[in-house]
């Protein structure tokens, strides 16, 4: 996505598949955007936008974008508060007018392990492995 691009998504109104805030650290807020986009009930059937460093009025501010922000906005991916866990990148993005935090869930992408595999059938199990497996387990417990 271009400059360009980004800033026409800062010139429409927040949505269901738009968000931004000036906030590095309400992860609740981001955690209940990502979530919205992952659900996408209106069927947009496009990506969700995370913006980190965007004023409520569509403004780059503009936030010194550490490795820890990447990593607490990426986390939320794995914090087991949504599932299934969400298809997401986030990327720091160089405005003119300063840094920004991208996050982007793509829509009605399933990953692979959640994905159901309909041609499987109980044939293509290796219930040998799951025995041992399971035996394996219920020892360390």
């Amino acid at each position: 996505m271009t400059k360009d691009e980004l800033k026409a998504l800062f010139c429409d109104l927040e949505s269901d598949h738009i968000e931004w805030t000036i906030s590095t650290t309400n992860t609740d807020k981001f955690g209940q955007a990502i979530c919205a986009f992952a659900n996408d009930l209106p069927n947009h059937r496009k990506p969700g936008y995370l913006f980190l460093g965007v004023t409520d009025d569509g403004n780059v501010q503009g936030i010194d974008v550490t490795d820890a922000i990447l990593k607490n906005v990426a986390a939320i991916r794995t914090d087991g508060n949504i599932q299934p866990q969400p298809s997401m990148t986030v990327e720091k993005v160089s405005m003119n007018e300063g840094d920004i935090v991208m996050e982007k869930r793509r829509a009605n992408l399933t990953s692979f392990d959640s994905a159901p595999c309909l041609s499987a059938t109980i044939d293509d199990l290796d219930l040998g492995l799951f025995k041992q497996n399971l035996t394996h387990s219920s020892r360390r417990l």
